[in-house]
């Protein structure tokens, strides 16, 4: 395969065209399955990832207008969190990205894993206020850190960012009108400490070896992407593997015949054998 038709295959497979878009939340989980992890908004021509707002506009025959796309795929985003079938994260490329349950737990496993985080004092006092009281909104956090009025980001943005990087809480659904059209209350999003928020993925995760929460999610990325580079992959997971680690993974899996080398260009790439 050259490496028109590897990109054209990897552009599809990503839901970045070709596809009628996403009208259901049944719709979206279902690719949210398929990709495991997509960017919560917009593209990025520079990241094979697949895109919320993308997958949510209809593309073929003719693309569908961006506002009423984009808006739909806010609010799926939103009944997506509700479902507990899908978490947010922000260890991706400095994206924030949604991750099919079925990932998560590896995710969890490599993130947690590692050595407990030096957190600053603004994200330690965070997250002691949202354990205290279960969840706590962003407009909650900025009033604690006294951040009202600050440039954004501000002294809340960053904490909660530091501790949802962490994986020690997530964003959950916003409470948002239950007619019309679905937009984000003044008080933002509401945050949970995540060990409580989802129990069953940090169970799940306290089972996994870290080999294997390795290759789940370097297969689960290149059974959606298709193919990827070395470099892309120590860019793209560098918050949860070494490049020593993703070398090894992809090393054994190519043993294990589930991955192949192959050229795109003057580019070695890591292709997912189907």
């Amino acid at each position: 395969m050259n490496a028109r038709d590897l990109v054209r295959d990897q552009r599809e497979a990503l839901w970045l065209e070709g596809h009628t878009g996403l009208y259901t939340t049944s719709d979206a989980l279902s690719f949210l399955e398929q990709v495991g992890i997509a960017l919560r908004y917009g593209a990025a021509t520079n990241l094979a990832l697949a895109s919320m707002y993308r997958a949510t506009q209809c593309q073929v025959p003719v693309p569908e207008n961006e506002a009423p796309a984009h808006a739909r795929a806010f609010e799926l985003t939103n009944s997506l969190l509700a479902s507990g079938k899908v978490v947010e994260l922000n260890l991706f490329a400095d994206r924030l990205s949604l991750a099919h349950h079925r990932i998560v737990p590896a995710i969890y496993a490599l993130r947690r894993g590692q050595q407990e985080p030096n957190l600053s004092d603004s994200a330690r006092e965070a997250l002691g206020f949202i354990g205290a009281n279960e969840s706590a909104t962003s407009g909650d956090v900025r009033r604690l850190l006294k951040a009202e009025g600050q440039r954004r980001p501000d002294a809340a943005d960053l904490a909660l960012a530091e501790l949802q990087r962490a994986l020690l809480i997530d964003r959950g659904p916003s409470a948002g009108p239950t007619t019309g059209v679905f937009y984000l209350t003044r008080e933002g999003y509401p945050y949970r400490v995540f060990a409580t928020a989802h129990p069953e993925i940090v169970s799940s995760a306290q089972k996994l070896k870290r080999s294997e929460s390795a290759s789940q999610l370097l297969l689960s990325y290149l059974t959606a992407a298709q193919f990827a580079t070395r470099r892309g992959l120590v860019s793209l997971f560098k918050l949860l593997l070494t490049p020593d680690e993703i070398n090894g993974t992809v090393e054994s899996q190519i043993h294990a015949g589930r991955l192949e080398r192959a050229r795109q260009g003057r580019n070695e790439v890591i292709v997912y054998r189907t």
